[in-house]
């Protein structure tokens, strides 16, 4: 008598590989090699994707992308990993406005997206301004419009952005909670428009910003709204005494604070900031000149601080 195995269906080994994902998803490297079918229900279970090409070299992802990825690649991989909530295209070139509106029609439920480019940087003092080449506000628009239930977005060095690429994000993806935004070209304008609108904001690291000529919105009319603010990282156009006085007055619980610059900052005025944010646990202050006397006597009154 020939006893003849039945091959199991597609929905049992995908809870059979479930199962194995919930115990620790590095469980599934070893059955993905199996056959194709694994593979596809694996990769169905993948939530987190990094996919970094740096400058002059390149991460074979022979699945998805063959060398330079382009809008279809972004297609095909929504395609086959629809659940996908964390995406990591660092450093890409040639990544521009067509290849944001690929990902945002391909990975509607991404809530992390980091889009971050040196490249961009080192075009930052020669102010690039050829668009076809680069992410610009446009771009991000559209991103905010598709992916509402964005949570993070690192855009350090996409020099074609600005403040509108903050009020889009800020207006349209209520659920924000960390912009990374260095060296991207926004004002004091987009920044305090971001700490009035984003509520859920926890943290916000822009280093450099422009002053502006609109003074309907100012840190000192702003800070008040960022109540859920912990974590904020700047460089200050000079007037870091007004900054940290309106975080100073507004009595946010700020944990992490870091100032890249000492242009106008007093020790009184970081003492009377320290004596409001007792729940500060990490304080950063980058001197461009040495002030030894400066040191001193705030290293005092932070051994008078401490328990």
């Amino acid at each position: 008598m020939n006893n003849h195995c039945k091959e199991l269906s597609e929905d049992c080994w995908e809870l059979i590989l479930n199962r194995l994902a919930i115990d620790d998803f590095n469980n599934l490297q070893s059955p993905s090699l199996v056959c194709k079918q694994f593979l596809s229900i694996t990769d169905r279970f993948r939530l987190k994707l990094n996919c970094s090409f740096w400058v002059g070299s390149s991460i074979p992802l022979s699945h998805f992308f063959t060398k330079i990825p382009i809008p279809q690649n972004y297609r095909k991989l929504g395609s086959t990993m629809k659940n996908l909530k964390i995406l990591r295209c660092c450093n890409l070139i040639g990544f521009r406005n067509q290849h944001l509106f690929a990902i945002a029609d391909a990975l509607p439920l991404l809530e992390e997206l980091d889009i971050q480019s040196e490249y961009n940087y080192n075009l930052w003092a020669a102010d690039f301004k050829s668009a076809k080449y680069m992410v610009t506000d446009a771009g991000i628009e559209v991103l905010s419009r598709k992916l509402r239930g964005l949570r993070k977005i690192n855009m350090n060095g996409l020099v074609g952005c600005s403040d509108r690429s903050l009020i889009a994000l800020s207006s349209n993806c209520q659920l924000l909670n960390e912009i990374r935004c260095s060296f991207c070209k926004v004002t004091e304008h987009g920044i305090c428009f971001v700490l009035r609108h984003s509520r859920n904001l926890v943290c916000l690291k822009t280093r450099l910003y422009c002053s502006s000529p609109d003074d309907s919105f100012t840190f000192e009319n702003s800070m008040i709204y960022a109540t859920s603010l912990r974590d904020l990282d700047l460089v200050a156009s000079g007037d870091n005494e007004r900054l940290i006085c309106s975080i100073a007055t507004s009595g946010i619980p700020l944990e992490k604070f870091i100032l890249h610059d000492d242009s106008g900052l007093s020790l009184h005025g970081l003492v009377t900031f320290l004596c409001v944010c007792p729940s500060l646990t990490h304080l950063g202050v980058c001197y461009t000149i040495p002030q030894r006397q400066f040191h001193e006597d705030l290293c005092q009154y932070l051994l008078i601080l401490s328990p």
